[in-house]
């Protein structure tokens, strides 16, 4: 029998390893940043003979003081997978989000192919980006921000109708790197000799921080109008979510 319930305090230890086996590219260091930023409150689990097989986190945010579910960590032991585990699961979390008041649910999917089984589901196309990439430009004074600094001043940088994210899921976010320039505040991670851009708020563009920093190159995921798919929304009202300024999504 499949048991579907929200983690608890005492579930650390089977989340840790549903996600050692799910998301094997993540360090430990990683796993264990995560699990002590965000509450085990917002994770449900399903278990299977009284273990637990499988993941998923539904992340508070809003739109318009609206308040949104965010699925993420959406995870399956290997040998339980293609089984409906996982449906099951998602489905249980999304009637939890609509009897807890939210007005829908929204997702990234890892890669493209995973569209089409969130479609099943009822999810459509919300919001779309573009990645850029470019060079090294003008070198600019910059300052790193701690994550509790960034979340502060992102406040005051955001576009009308951001989605908002509460500031524990901010400052998690903006462990991997948070600068300020002249211009911008930018929430960016470092790989190699490469600048990834997650977030951009203000004038100019990430070159110049590429080359305050002495790196290569940047890559941006910015919004877009149209292209690839960025955020995928299920309504639970008819109340009107035109698509938001999303920001990061935790991926």
């Amino acid at each position: 029998m499949l048991v579907k319930r929200k983690a608890q305090t005492e579930d650390t230890a089977s989340v840790t390893a549903i996600w050692r086996a799910s998301f094997p590219q993540d360090s430990e260091e990683t796993i264990a940043a995560f699990l002590a930023a965000v509450p085990l409150k917002y994770a449900f689990l399903a278990e299977q003979d009284g273990r637990a097989v499988a993941m998923v986190y539904g992340l508070p945010a809003a739109v318009e003081g609206k308040p949104l579910q965010y699925i993420y960590a959406a995870a399956t032991l290997p040998e339980y997978r293609g089984r409906g585990v996982f449906g099951e699961l998602l489905r249980y979390a999304l009637e939890t989000a609509r009897s807890e008041g939210c007005v829908g649910s929204f997702l990234r999917p890892a890669e493209p192919s995973l569209q089409g089984y969130y479609e099943r589901f009822g999810y459509r196309p919300w919001t779309y980006c573009e990645r850029v990439h470019g060079g090294c430009g003008r070198v600019v004074p910059i300052a790193a921000q701690s994550p509790k600094a960034y979340a502060v001043q992102r406040q005051r940088w955001l576009p009308h109708g951001a989605v908002e994210w509460p500031s524990f899921l901010v400052e998690y976010a903006a462990q991997s790197g948070a600068y300020a320039t002249p211009e911008a505040w930018a929430l960016c991670e470092t790989v190699g000799n490469t600048l990834l851009v997650k977030e951009w708020l203000g004038e100019g563009e990430p070159s110049s921080l590429c080359g305050a920093l002495r790196l290569a190159e940047y890559e941006w995921v910015r919004p877009a109008a149209a292209g690839e798919v960025y955020t995928m929304l299920l309504p639970f009202t008819n109340d009107k979510l035109p698509p938001p300024y999303i920001g990061p999504v935790f991926d």
